[in-house]
């Protein structure tokens, strides 16, 4: 018997999961810790996958010209994806108003939830680690990876100079007394490149668990939006129209606006691309963390799509970090959003302040559930709007965290297939 492909596991996983939350609420505690423990197995491979991925991918990288042609190529499609998305959240938000409908400008019962904020001084600084162990151990994402490209670089260096001044052979390994021996420094850029081989070999077993986690997860989304004073009993006329303008903006931004990037800056087939990548936005849908679903993402660019380890290996880890389409378009929607439902119109100059603003904001976006919640709330105070106004949006955020998700993951594969086309890598699309 024919096995169902994965991507068709997690759509019925999906329906049942659906199904079983809707009409059995009360029973979801049986089942709602097997999505519980598949994240948490996801996220335990998460942070030696990006470490491990990106070090290996900056020490085959050899030569400075081909890791600033690299580097170059992503930030800027990064950077160009990224205004995109927010410049389309900005239009559909003026086009629609649903913050108009919500007329809370003399209210106050508005109750923020309590959030940590950190000042964009704060967020520029954690970029950078100060205790590269400590970052491990709490999981924080863009300091490992500017300490994994550091470190790769300089590890590639390393290997670059000794082998200028003869001390190794030009492709590593050399024999010495009719034995083969490695330099110190290519052999621990072996134990990194093995390191990413093992990782991905226990993801792919962790990935067949995926349906299973992702009934869970679901089973448990839908049991806690409808019950009582949940999403589906709080979605009033203004809320619905900003679910609708966030929801219809991430949906023509994934099958739109990236589709015609992939098709202008490298003639290669969208359709066949987002075809392959199913399973990837499923996965990332129904866990709602852009960080779980990268060695997904990692394996099926890879397998699927044709892209080299190399480049999946510096593209996907490094746009889990910065790379934020979806969360970027819901917090400028929700910026605005919020400050029509207090009845204050953002001059033009203030909306490219704001865009520019939930730019920066989107780098420090952690790829984990309801993290934009904690940068919505610095974005709302720089531009001066009251931060107790997230409260507004919390109804129905986690539906929309899920789609978010989607698109953050996708438009990181995206930019994969672009950069390989450039590098002249044969592609499956």
């Amino acid at each position: 018997m024919k096995k169902i492909a994965l991507h068709w596991q997690i759509l019925i996983a999906i329906v049942f999961g659906c199904a079983f939350g809707y009409w059995l609420p009360s029973r979801v505690e049986y089942v709602s810790w097997i999505g519980d423990l598949f994240i948490r197995l996801l996220t335990m491979v998460v942070i030696p996958l990006i470490f491990c991925s990106l070090v290996a991918a900056m020490t085959g990288i050899r030569g400075g010209e081909k890791l600033r042609r690299f580097g170059t190529k992503t930030m800027l499609l990064y950077l160009l994806t990224t205004l995109l998305a927010i410049l389309l959240g900005l239009f559909l938000v003026n086009l629609i108003r649903p913050g108009a409908k919500m007329n809370i400008a003399d209210k106050s019962d508005i109750v923020a939830p309590s959030l940590q904020t950190h000042s964009l001084r704060d967020i520029l600084f954690a970029t950078l680690p100060e205790n590269i162990f400590a970052d491990l151990a709490a999981g924080n994402i863009l300091p490992i990876v500017v300490f994994a490209i550091l470190f790769g670089i300089f590890l590639a260096r390393t290997r670059n100079e000794a082998t200028d001044q003869g001390l190794t052979a030009p492709e590593g390994p050399h024999t010495l007394s009719g034995q083969t021996v490695f330099s110190p420094t290519e052999t621990l850029i072996r134990c990194f490149e093995g390191g990413f081989d093992v990782i991905m070999k226990m993801t792919v077993f962790l990935l067949a668990f995926a349906p299973l986690g992702v009934f869970g997860l679901i089973a448990k989304n839908i049991a806690q939006f409808s019950s009582e004073g949940g999403a589906f009993a709080q979605f009033g006329q203004g809320l619905g129209l900003h679910f609708l303008a966030v929801f219809s903006g991430l949906a023509i931004h994934l099958l739109l606006t990236l589709s015609l990037c992939i098709w202008l800056f490298s003639g290669r087939n969208p359709w066949k691309h987002l075809s392959n990548m199913r399973a990837v936005i499923l996965t990332a849908f129904s866990t709602a963390s852009s960080n779980g679903t990268l060695p997904l993402a990692l394996r099926d660019v890879v397998e699927k799509d044709g892209v080299s380890k190399e480049t999946a290996g510096f593209v996907l880890p490094l746009g889990a970090a910065v790379n934020m389409n979806g969360s970027a378009l819901y917090e400028c929607a929700v910026v605005l959003f919020v400050a029509q439902a207090y009845g204050i119109e953002l001059s033009l100059y203030q909306q490219c302040v704001t865009v520019l603003m939930v730019m920066l904001a989107a780098l420090g976006t952690a790829g984990i559930p309801m993290a934009s919640l904690v940068m919505i709330v610095i974005v709302l105070k720089t531009v001066g709007l009251p931060p107790e106004g997230i409260g507004l949006v919390l109804a129905v955020d986690r539906p929309l965290d899920m789609c978010r998700s989607a698109l953050n993951v996708y438009s990181d594969t995206c930019c994969a297939v672009i950069v390989a086309h450039s590098e002249g890598e044969t592609l499956n699309v």
